[in-house]
């Protein structure tokens, strides 16, 4: 197994959760009204799971260990746009969290900030983890020896261990419930 496989697992729960911030996203523009409890979910997913957790394991790991190897000019570009995308997501997501307390505090207005933060989050996602699924991953594992690469699994799993994976995917699974019904 390559340490690539563990990030991979991570992208398609994140996927499924930007499946429900884009429905709740139209639901917003369609009726201007925010859902705060739903927001403030998706926030807690994206700020800890996401970002925290998933890009932390990128950046911690699988990106300082390319920072010490001789890596193409394109993995480069590829890598510095990555690093760019994470800073964007966080800074979206800051938005999203300011506006959704703004909504609660009676700015009924922060609906608009939330919609344009939910914008650039439900867009941004989707091309981010392809990119690093379909052009980044696989190929630069080919810079790393099997022993290399068993050291960041060590390292992956140890980092997993700060984290209770196990609330993010069942708040998933709730949230999917609930926009079903």
């Amino acid at each position: 197994m390559m340490p690539i496989a563990f990030l991979m697992v991570e992208h398609r729960l994140i996927e499924r959760m930007i499946r429900i911030l884009a429905r709740e996203l139209e639901s917003m523009k369609a009726t201007r009204l925010m859902k705060p409890d739903l927001i403030s979910l998706g926030a807690d997913f994206m700020r800890n799971y996401t970002e925290k957790h998933h890009h932390g394991e990128e950046e911690a790991i699988l990106f300082k260990a390319l920072s010490e190897k001789n890596i193409s000019s394109v993995h480069t570009i590829i890598l510095g746009q990555l690093i760019a995308e994470h800073l964007l997501a966080r800074k979206d997501v800051g938005v999203l969290i300011d506006a959704n307390q703004k909504y609660v505090a009676g700015d009924k207005a922060a609906v608009d900030l939330a919609i344009n933060a939910l914008t650039e989050i439900v867009n941004l996602y989707p091309k981010h983890i392809a990119k690093e699924d379909k052009e980044f991953f696989i190929p630069v594992m080919n810079y790393f020896t099997a022993q290399e690469q068993e050291k960041m699994i060590t390292a992956l799993k140890a980092y997993d261990v700060t984290l209770d994976e196990t609330k993010y995917k069942k708040m998933v699974e709730e949230l999917e419930l609930n926009q079903t019904r």
